[in-house]
């Protein structure tokens, strides 16, 4: 779940346990978060940290650079992984909802990305997938992903810690690693609820643009498909 909107945090800080955010300006990619926006293909998705630079990436997944003084995106190239199959949020004829979970993130030097799409039934009870979830490492300079392997759907939020990459499963409600050599999730721990109980994001304790992992969206989303019943 996702999404940036047109803006993106250009300067932030961190007093004690609170995060501070600036708003840059403009990234030039569509908006999609409101019954009114026009959603579609370039529409802002998500985005990352890498060595000091931000990325982000829009419904087709390709991805840009983002210039954190102006918020300015500036297109790199396709990555290849599967493009948003419906507006995030939006509700089909059978009452479901369409989510789908990215997360753009910085580990060991290297950029990364998790992708997957589900249904989420109308009593909000069950979920079909509809993209399987896969680990994929993009090349920051030609935009081109590579697939690592198979994963977990509903991850969000992947931060690394002291070389440990944690994310959340938000249908399972757990914390979990991942393996970003093969893909393989291993619980740390329950939050305590599942079917999208949390609504979460995480940074690692130091604060550098790198290392911010920004949900977007995240398992909000819910909520905004009660107000916007837009069918795609």
């Amino acid at each position: 779940m996702q999404s940036l909107d047109q803006s993106v945090a250009g300067s932030w800080s961190q007093d004690g346990d609170r995060l501070q955010v600036r708003d840059s300006g403009a990234t030039g990619l569509a908006d999609c978060t409101t019954p009114a926006s026009p959603c579609g293909p370039t529409s802002a998705n998500t985005l990352g940290g890498l060595a000091g630079t931000i990325y982000a990436t829009d419904f087709n997944n390709n991805l840009y650079t983002v210039n954190p003084l102006t918020g300015a995106a500036t297109l790199i190239g396709s990555t290849g992984i599967p493009a948003v199959p419906a507006i995030p949020g939006s509700t089909n004829l059978d009452g479901s909802t369409n989510i789908s979970f990215e997360s753009l993130f910085g580990a060991g030097g290297k950029l990364y990305a998790t992708f997957d799409a589900i249904t989420l039934n109308a009593s909000f009870t069950a979920i079909t997938v509809v993209i399987s979830g896969n680990l994929y490492q993009i090349n920051p300079s030609s935009g081109i992903a590579t697939l690592i392997g198979p994963t977990a759907e509903t991850l969000l939020g992947d931060v690394d810690v002291n070389g440990t990459t944690y994310t959340f499963n938000n249908w399972k409600g757990q914390v979990v690693t991942l393996d970003l050599t093969n893909g393989n999730t291993s619980v740390v721990s329950s939050l305590g609820s599942s079917g999208f109980g949390e609504i979460i994001c995480g940074a690692s304790p130091t604060p550098e643009p790198a290392s911010l992992a920004l949900a977007g969206i995240g398992a909000s989303m819910l909520l905004v498909s009660r107000r916007r019943r837009r069918h795609f």
